[in-house]
């Protein structure tokens, strides 16, 4: 069964997607971290 995403968790995935595969594409895998990603991203480091 396929599930399908709200506009807001879509919009949400591709903030989180994106960013992650430019950083992964800049810096290789062995170099990307949370913090890389949420600095591209432009989010906070905080976790709920």
């Amino acid at each position: 069964m396929q599930t399908r995403l709200s506009f807001a968790m879509q919009a949400r995935r591709a903030q989180i997607v994106d960013p992650t595969v430019r950083v992964i594409a800049r810096e290789w895998l062995s170099k990307a971290s949370f913090t890389r990603i949420a600095a591209e991203a432009g989010l906070s480091r905080a976790r709920g």
